[in-house]
């Protein structure tokens, strides 16, 4: 029988809401046709099993991740210039909106697994190379300080925006949006990469703008 394309495309969004939102292992396919108003036989029609539906799920996840960065990466490499702060921002901004949406239940069961649903590695590994890409131009304008382990940032960067942009709870406890979290981690760690050239190139664009505003 010829897949429908609407109807998959259904069945993946409602699957991907939920065993993001709840782990894998608690939704069951049973629950997946229930929140679409289908039976299990049509569900079963596009997707012979959870398996399938899940690995299906993380490619499209993986693809968007990968197109994205992809983007990013040939921005970096193809462009004579290139706005290192406002790049910075839209990589927090990427990775807040990525771990917002997988939260820890489904990222827990990824870890454990032995690497079919490697999505948080690939994510990192190809945010890594952003990163490294655009702190290398930036040093080699010289607007970037040259004088710091680039590893150790890459890792800082990654510990903040997990602990705080897509921590709800942090984000709660401090009465903040999301939107002065993340201008407090540009003002206080991006600024810090800055060369005295870096800041006066940059100095009006330490503050929000509306790629900030993303994460109200």
């Amino acid at each position: 029988m010829p897949v429908n394309i609407e109807v998959r495309g259904r069945i993946l969004a409602v699957a991907r809401r939920m065993f993001f939102s709840f782990g894998i292992k608690k939704v069951t396919i049973e629950e997946i046709a229930a929140d679409l108003g289908i039976g299990k036989a049509t569900l079963y029609e596009h997707f012979p099993s959870k398996n399938t539906l899940v690995q299906a799920v993380i490619e499209e996840k993986r693809t968007e991740m990968e197109s994205y960065l992809d983007e990013i990466h040939r921005r970096i490499t193809m462009q004579s210039e290139l706005n290192v702060i406002q790049l910075i921002k839209e990589l927090i901004v990427f990775g807040s909106r990525e771990l917002s949406e997988m939260k820890e239940p489904f990222l827990r069961e990824v870890k454990r697994s032995s690497g079919t649903f490697s999505i948080e590695t690939d994510y990192y590994d190809h945010l890594k190379r952003i990163i490294d890409a655009m702190l290398a131009r930036g040093i080699q304008k010289k607007v970037i300080r040259n004088d710091f382990n680039t590893e150790v940032f890459t890792e800082m960067l990654f510990g903040i925006v997990n602990m705080t942009i897509s921590n709800e709870e942090f984000v709660d406890r401090f009465d903040v949006t999301r939107a002065e979290v993340l201008d407090t981690v540009v003002k206080v760690i991006v600024g810090g990469l800055l060369t005295d050239a870096g800041r006066r190139e940059y100095g009006t664009e330490m503050h929000g703008d509306d790629q900030v505003h993303v994460l109200q």
